[in-house]
């Protein structure tokens, strides 16, 4: 009989626990990525990534070898930063069942200001997001790939 009344309490308890609504934290997690692009636009990609970034992330850019860690990330994208524009558009966020991981993709935009006329260079991202302790979504890996260029 105890045991039965335990298993009981065990299962009231599981059905009590709090759930997360995984399309509200879809959402938020795509504001996130919105806010991220937002920041790229005021400050500059190197700051925007700085600041979105976790500590221990890794960029995995077109063409080059990863780049474990914000800082040496930071640092990679500070370099020249004043000669190019990253603008992008989240276009869709998921979030794990758990909760805590999430990825969000979309399309982006970079303008070089080099002499004489602007170029551009297009493509589309993915970034895998993890919740950090404080409830904040951080990215611990930024991919992206080239698509073709538009006229």
């Amino acid at each position: 009989m105890k045991n039965a009344i335990f298993i009981i309490i065990i299962i009231l308890l599981n059905g009590c626990k709090e759930k997360t609504d995984m399309t509200k934290e879809s959402e938020l997690l795509l504001e996130y990525d919105i806010e991220f692009a937002k920041t790229s636009l005021l400050k500059g990609a190197a700051v925007a990534f700085n600041t979105y970034m976790s500590d221990d992330a890794m960029q995995m850019p077109q063409g080059g070898e990863p780049i474990k860690g914000r800082e040496n990330i930071f640092k990679s994208m500070k370099q020249g930063d004043q000669n190019y524009t990253l603008e992008w558009e989240p276009q869709y966020a998921e979030v794990s069942s758990s909760g805590d991981m999430g990825w969000t993709w979309g399309n982006y935009k970079i303008t070089y200001r080099d002499e004489g006329q602007p170029t551009y260079g297009y493509g589309k991202y993915v970034n895998v997001w993890k919740k950090q302790e404080n409830g904040d979504w951080k990215v611990i890996v930024d991919i992206g790939n080239k698509s073709p260029d538009k006229e």
